[in-house]
């Protein structure tokens, strides 16, 4: 594939709009999202999926130890642990990793805003309540700078109009997008 979409569940998630490329989703993504596989790295998701008679219906990318959690709550689908467990880092960029090193050429990230704000927020805090959200981004910024150096990928960031690029990389860009399209269609 050599363009992909990474939606992850911050708020401008709400931009995305369906274009045809394949889409990886992280966790459980917003139902607008039409996705194609799922990026899952922590059980949270998978504990969810249990409370909520929930399996999916694509492949799941995910490390060892969620897969063995997926099969110890009988939760059915395709798991594939492509993903090695890291520290302090998120779904996001685990997909980007595994696609950049398996010939994508492309990825667009969309609902990634702490690329370019200390917004942590997630559209999945309503359905997967965490106890407390450590500042991540002290983490996810320098792990996202190692990506796009160590990987000859354009990245193209969404966001909504008005975001300036804190990155100074040539093959990172951001494209902007108008806010009224963050409202989903009911």
């Amino acid at each position: 594939m050599p363009e992909i979409d990474i939606v992850g569940n911050g708020p401008s998630c709400l931009l995305w709009q369906n274009n045809g490329r394949y889409t990886v989703a992280c966790n459980i993504p917003p139902t607008h999202i039409q996705y194609n596989c799922l990026s899952i790295i922590d059980n949270q998701p998978i504990l969810w999926m249990k409370q909520h008679s929930w399996s999916p219906r694509v492949p799941v990318f995910c490390t060892r130890e969620c897969k063995d959690t997926a099969r110890n709550k009988n939760i059915a689908g395709d798991w594939f642990p492509v993903y090695q467990k890291q520290s302090r880092t998120n779904s996001g960029q685990h997909a980007a990793e595994h696609f950049a090193q398996n010939g994508t050429t492309t990825i667009h990230l969309w609902g990634m805003d702490s690329l370019w704000s200390e917004d942590l927020s997630s559209v999945q805090d309503d359905v997967i309540k965490r106890t407390k959200r450590p500042p991540l981004n002290r983490w996810w910024r320098p792990k996202w700078n190692e990506i796009f150096n160590n990987y000859a990928v354009n990245y193209i960031i969404h966001a909504p109009e008005g975001v300036q690029s804190p990155y100074e990389q040539a093959n990172v860009q951001i494209r902007c997008h108008q806010q009224a399209h963050m409202a989903l269609d009911n």
